[in-house]
């Protein structure tokens, strides 16, 4: 049987000013948080992140481990490592579409302008042929 005053229940959870979720918003980009915490520019972020999707699984754990990496070098290699253990491209796709963009899309159409369009374009032409003799 259904909930006859579901819309009492409902405002338990209700958003509002004062309930909000723990976890507002999307998750912040990597180079968002890079040029946030420590004011680098886009190019040194490209630099260091070519760098580090050239590297092997090895080189990414010793930077990321390392005590003196900064926090922002340690997430990326955090975010390709945890992609990576799962098998997934995200963390790297992110990476790669902020160094070289989107690759474009091709779209295709097909138009169909029909036998009496054709006819009606020839008639002008031919027309605008004789006017100008």
């Amino acid at each position: 049987m259904a909930n006859k005053k579901i819309h009492e229940a409902g405002k338990n959870t209700q958003f509002s000013s004062t309930n909000q979720p723990a976890k507002n918003g999307r998750k912040p980009k990597l180079y968002t948080i890079a040029k946030k915490t420590y004011n680098i520019s886009y190019d040194e972020w490209k630099e260091v992140v070519i760098f580090l999707i050239q590297s092997t699984k090895k080189e990414i754990e010793a930077i990321a481990s390392d005590e003196t990496t900064p926090i922002w070098i340690t997430n990326v290699c955090k975010a390709l490592q945890k992609d990576t253990g799962k098998g997934s491209l995200s963390a790297l796709k992110e990476l790669t579409e902020k160094l070289w963009g989107k690759p474009l899309q091709e779209t295709k159409s097909q138009v169909d302008m029909g036998g009496e369009w054709v006819e009606a374009l020839k008639s002008l032409t031919d027309n605008y042929d004789n006017i100008n003799e």
